[in-house]
Order: C-alpha cells, then structure tokens, then sequence
C-alpha cells in the first residue's frame, strides 16, 4: 500500500517540520502545492509527483502495480 499525500493545494502547515514514522520516505513538505499523477499502463507504472510554485518539482514517487 502506498500514501502519498498531497493535501497542500487548500493549506500548508509551514511550521510542521515532521513527526517520527519509520515507514515514510523522504522529508516533510510544508508549503502550497498541488499533484500530478502520470499513469503508464503499458509498463503498469505511475509517477506521482509534488509540485509548488512555479511548478517546481518538490517531491516524487513511483509505483508499479
């Protein structure tokens, strides 16, 4: 299973720098931003990327399936 969130279109929680978790991957991202999601069915993978300002990639994560 994987979560990858992207909930800071609405809101950011600029001085949330984390919390321990031993199954995330990568840092904590606090600022606006939005998700791309880009699907290969041929190769049965997807890309989802984080983006903020300017579009700038922030984050990605890619999953077979």
């Amino acid at each position: 299973m994987v979560d990858f969130i992207l909930n800071g279109l609405t809101y950011a929680y600029s001085k949330f720098l984390g919390e321990p978790n031993v199954y995330r991957i990568g840092n904590v991202v606090s600022e606006i931003s939005f998700g791309v999601l880009h699907f290969n069915f041929k190769t049965k993978k997807n890309e989802m990327e984080m983006r903020g300002g300017n579009n700038i990639k922030l984050n990605e994560l890619t999953q077979k399936y």
